[in-house]
């Protein structure tokens, strides 16, 4: 990750990121997580300039913590909402242990199937 570049477009003064136990709680459910999303909850999780003033919100603990929703759904890892729910961004819960696993545009449907769309 090109920690430079983000402080650059963002015009982030510098990084604050999620304790190990904010991270531990993050992954609740998750036996393992790739490590780049590691990394980048570790150098700049709680960096607002990255995650409060997107039109799609990222999902923060924060998030989290607000709607459930995000952990109902066990078969996924959701880290973005679209701004108006249409659609999220999550990787599969059994890609979790991968290091770089693929990520999938998802909706859900009323009665809780997720579909995968891109």
């Amino acid at each position: 990750m090109d920690y430079a570049l983000l402080q650059k477009i963002y015009n982030i003064k510098s990084f604050v990121g999620y304790t190990d136990e904010e991270i531990k709680e993050l992954r609740a459910g998750f036996e393992s997580i790739p490590h780049t999303l590691y990394e980048i909850w570790k150098k700049c999780g709680k960096t607002s300039e990255l995650f409060d003033h997107s039109n799609d919100p990222w999902i923060t603990l924060d998030f989290q913590r607000r709607y459930k929703w995000t952990r109902k759904t066990k078969g996924y890892f959701y880290i973005l909402n679209e701004n108006q729910g249409v659609y999220q961004v999550a990787i599969r819960r059994a890609d979790m242990a991968e290091d770089d696993p693929p990520v999938y545009v998802v909706e859900t449907d009323e009665d809780g199937t997720v579909n995968e769309i891109g």
